[in-house]
């Protein structure tokens, strides 16, 4: 660098290449930060599962606090979406609690959700319930008659009004038995206490048919119950 005195000002005289230098700087640090800005954006691929069961959680919302992107759980609990590695996701779902993690530092992850544990009574008590049963339920005659026995699961869905929306056997016996004991618990007299949550909920009934007073042998293989409230137990005994 060489400088020159004037009578009105000092004049520098700085190389071109000091000038080009200093631009190339100048413009590197503009595109190194612009990189951090687009690689703290990335996609993750996450899985929802019930902390108890192990089951998927389906259609769970999943959004960014203080954030514009979200996401749904599907069938198998899976989500994908777009993430800061600073951000924080909520997880909200009508009947798990809430979940609050930070964005993991992995791309792909499982977070568990805890379910409410709670389930419709029926209005008149469990002990009217079950003499209801006592009463209306019969051996089948054909299950009599083939020598059929076994544990059989019925399945009763209860909506937020209390009502029974739906009732079904969970597996077989034989010789379609199960249609006329699942009759029965769609004729249930009464209601269930209602609830605020907009789903429907699961109660399981277990019932087992015998011939004598001797407990099946329950094979249970093949039989795989769905999330809900298992009921007491429900014996039919048929005596030769």
């Amino acid at each position: 660098m060489r400088w020159n005195i004037n009578h009105n000002f000092i004049v520098f005289h700085m190389p071109d290449f000091h000038f080009k230098k200093f631009s190339f700087v100048i413009s590197t640090a503009i595109l190194c930060t612009i990189a951090f800005q687009v690689s703290a954006q990335r996609t993750i691929s996450g899985r929802i599962l019930n902390i108890n069961s192990g089951l998927p959680v389906e259609d769970a919302a999943i959004s960014v606090f203080k954030g514009t992107s979200t996401a749904t759980s599907n069938k198998r609990g899976h989500f994908q979406m777009t993430v800061s590695a600073d951000d924080t996701l909520i997880f909200t779902h009508p009947d798990y609690k809430t979940g609050l993690i930070a964005v993991p530092a992995v791309d792909v992850f499982v977070a568990y959700m805890e379910q409410y544990h709670y389930y419709p009574d029926y209005l008149d008590g469990i002990e009217l319930l079950y003499r209801y049963f006592q009463e209306q339920l019969k051996y089948p005659k054909k299950a009599r008659n083939r020598g059929l026995e076994g544990l059989l699961f019925v399945e009763v869905l209860i909506d937020s009004t209390g009502r029974i929306s739906s009732c079904k056997a969970l597996n077989e016996i034989g010789s379609n038995v199960e249609d006329e004991i699942v009759e029965i618990f769609k004729s249930i007299p009464g209601g269930w206490t209602p609830f605020d949550i907009p789903l429907e909920k699961r109660l399981i009934f277990p019932l087992e048919l015998r011939l004598g007073f001797t407990e099946v042998h329950r094979d249970l293989k093949g039989i795989k119950l769905p999330e809900g409230k298992l009921m007491p137990m429900i014996v039919l005994t048929a005596i030769s």
